[in-house]
């Protein structure tokens, strides 16, 4: 039997004045993931899954043009070889924040997926849309639609939405405050800033000292870390050219990043789709944050709608007629920042947990596993 099972929270018409984040999706993937008695399987957030899934595709294909030559390659299944792959390695995949934002993404799904449940894998997924929205408003969307017929031939959603979300209470019923998110900008805060680097890298046993990490071609310097503490700044992380990998790679070095000087950011500006990438994915990843920001949790991110110079409409309209869209087609989620608007309600609902003590907790009990886990491993190995 072939089966996915979509745990869902949304509200409809989406994005209208509701907030579906926080409904307890992740609690209970976690529940399930750790219960379930399957020796091959795999928990990943969605999108570092594809990011596997294009290194493993472009591997294929240059594997196969280096043994067989490139005239060939348009009769070769990449995709299928991926899939395959996959499949050896897990039986059972559990996907946090299943989502499509990206044409590259959407294009080859449906080809991946059917193949993996031909394999016979199973896949339980937690999302914010019902397979009908995924991808919705996007470029190219009519390529796309096939692989919504995929999944609900194969999948149960199950839909959670309690209207609370419960990162942002406590037992009481009130707004978490913790003392790692420090704002506004000011010298107090910047010191309290540099008190908790020292009282982190204090656990450590290492030096302060620049560091650079080197993975896949690409590198990624930092000025002050201290074993698994770094510090760094919003410029440095979210300004500076990033991708999804970079705040990956930081996952595995680091258990505790300060993000210094975040901005109050608004929807579409430079910067703000790599904040919350970054946010994401620390969360998904257990690394303990600590920011300095301009503004409180609740007023960091500012929802009014995008407004552009007459400069920015007219590369707007220059854009639109490069990709040979109509003026209807500017309703995309891409031109609209709906997308945008969703993945802000999100991280501003995981900042507010990140403050938690709770969260704390639970990044520390899970770093300490995973490093008697490494131990024990060293010790089998030696």
């Amino acid at each position: 039997v072939h089966a996915v099972i979509i745990l869902l929270s949304f509200c409809y018409p989406p994005l209208t004045s509701c907030h579906t984040a926080g409904t307890g999706k992740t609690m209970l993937m976690d529940m399930f993931y750790d219960g379930v008695h399957v020796s091959k399987k795999r928990r990943a957030h969605f999108g570092a899954f594809m990011v596997d899934v294009h290194k493993r595709f472009k591997a294929v294909k240059d594997e196969f043009i280096q043994s067989s030559g490139e005239d060939r390659i348009r009769t070769f299944n990449a995709l299928g070889q991926v899939a395959d792959g996959i499949t050896e390695e897990a039986h059972l995949l559990c996907f946090d924040e299943f989502q499509v934002t990206d044409i590259s993404n959407a294009m080859i799904l449906r080809g991946l997926f059917t193949r993996l449940f031909e394999n016979g894998v199973i896949v339980v997924a937690t999302s914010n849309r019902r397979p009908d929205d995924l991808y919705m408003n996007g470029l190219q969307r009519a390529s796309f639609l096939p692989f919504i017929g995929v999944l609900k031939e194969y999948c149960d959603v199950s839909p959670l939405d309690s209207g609370v979300d419960h990162r942002t209470v406590d037992n009481e019923g009130e707004p978490s405050v913790g003392t790692v998110y420090l704002h506004p900008h000011d010298e107090k805060v910047s010191s309290k800033a540099d008190a908790i680097f020292q009282v982190l890298c204090s656990e450590e046993g290492a030096v302060v000292e620049p560091r650079t990490l080197h993975y896949f071609g690409r590198q990624l310097s930092f000025e002050k870390a201290c074993g698994g503490v770094v510090d760094v700044t919003y410029h440095d992380m979210c300004i500076e050219p990033r991708a999804a990998m970079d705040y990956l790679e930081m996952c595995g070095h680091f258990h505790s990043v300060i993000v210094r000087d975040v901005p109050e950011i608004s929807l579409g500006e430079r910067g703000a789709a790599r904040f919350v990438k970054l946010i994401d994915t620390f969360y998904d990843n257990n690394v303990r944050l600590v920011m300095t920001a301009a503004k409180s949790p609740s007023e960091l991110f500012n929802r009014s709608a995008i407004k552009l110079s007459p400069k920015e409409k007219a590369e707007l309209e220059m854009l639109r007629d490069d990709l040979g869209l109509r003026s209807s087609d500017l309703k995309t989620s891409f031109f609209t920042g709906e997308e945008e608007l969703f993945s802000y309600l999100r991280a501003e609902s995981r900042i507010k947990h990140i403050l938690s003590g709770s969260y704390w907790s639970t990044c520390l009990e899970k770093n300490e596993l995973l490093n008697a886990s490494e131990s024990s491993h060293q010790e089998h190995a030696s």
